[in-house]
């Protein structure tokens, strides 16, 4: 499991982030899930851009560049959309939604991605 942490902030966006690694897990995504709960996350690198077919809930997105700076955040992305082209985005994170407004998290913060401790 990774904990994503808004260095910015000093706030927990995610402590049970899971990585899309395969062709499938990055297909997949969270498409046919009932739910997300609290403190999971998924992330994605080389990903700029997402959609949300299939799936049954909102989300938050946070697109990040290769420093980890925020480049762009969806609050709340609804199912059966697809989310704008982040040209420079180089990591994309799928949160529960609310997560964002929560936690203050605005673009431009910095954010790390590391092993969440057990």
């Amino acid at each position: 499991m990774l904990a994503v942490i808004n260095k910015s902030k000093g706030t927990v966006l995610a402590d049970k982030a899971e990585l899309a690694r395969s062709f499938f897990q990055r297909l997949k995504g969270l498409m046919f899930r009932k739910k997300i709960d609290s403190g999971f996350g998924m992330i994605f690198y080389h990903c700029s851009s997402i959609h949300t077919f299939f799936m049954r809930f909102d989300i938050d997105v946070i697109f990040l560049d290769k420093t980890n700076r925020i480049v762009k955040l969806y609050k709340r992305f609804s199912p059966c959309k697809i989310s704008s082209i982040v040209l420079n985005s180089y990591v994309t994170i799928e949160i529960p939604a609310g997560v964002i407004e929560k936690t203050s998290t605005q673009l431009g913060d910095i954010l790390e991605i590391k092993h969440a401790s057990v």
